[in-house]
């Protein structure tokens, strides 16, 4: 969706280089750990294509796209995603939006065109909690396979079946690696279940694992 916005206003190539009053107003949720909850350099970049989706012909299009003032909203709203996302998957989409630009003010522009400069951010670990997100899965399935023991008079084919290696691992990388590393959340072993209540949590996690591959079985 995002995309689609974003092309809609690259491609309507927006008015002239005056103030712009804001009439769109738009957010997105941002990947955790990002700081950003406010979106004004896209709203502009978006208003600057609402206000000129009536402008019709090539010299009435490059009076209103070609200056400084477009360009500086475009870049902005590329930082401002990146800080959002903490990722650089839009950029494809804005670099079409330059090439645009340049294709059509390049002849007529009488002023150097310059570039924002990117404000630097963490990479959001996509991959990894693409990962996680599989642990947690088969780690409740697996929690569901147990509880058919809760009603066992004798517990211990419960806790047999809670503590298995493969279960605590699957824990840790749900509920450990995610939510330090997908969630940006504080989180001890302390507070994984098996820590208190299986013998063998030591020996099959230690202190700590360093990655999801590591806590899989």
């Amino acid at each position: 969706m995002i995309r689609r916005i974003l092309l809609v206003s690259i491609v309507v190539l927006p008015c002239a280089a005056t103030t712009i009053s804001t009439t769109i107003s738009t957010s997105w949720p941002c990947n955790a750990g990002s700081d950003v909850t406010e979106f004004p350099a896209c709203n502009k970049f978006l208003n600057f294509g609402d206000s000129c989706a009536t402008v019709l012909g090539r010299p009435a299009k490059q009076d209103c796209l070609c200056n400084q003032d477009y360009l500086d909203s475009l870049y902005a709203c590329e930082n401002e995603l990146h800080l959002c996302y903490l990722n650089d998957d839009l950029d494809d989409t804005f670099e079409s939006g330059v090439m645009s630009w340049d294709s059509l003010c390049g002849s007529v522009v009488t002023f150097s065109p310059t570039t924002l400069s990117a404000s630097p951010y963490t990479a959001h670990p996509d991959q990894l909690c693409a990962e996680v997100k599989k642990t947690c899965l088969t780690g409740h399935s697996l929690i569901d396979e147990c509880l058919s023991y809760v009603s066992d008079e004798d517990t211990s084919s419960f806790s047999s079946c809670t503590c298995q290696p493969q279960l605590l691992r699957l824990d840790y990388s749900c509920h450990f690696i995610g939510n330090a590393s997908c969630l940006v959340t504080d989180v001890a072993l302390s507070s994984l279940r098996g820590y208190s209540e299986c013998d063998n949590f030591a020996s099959v996690i230690g202190t700590g694992l360093v990655s999801v591959r590591e806590a899989s079985p």
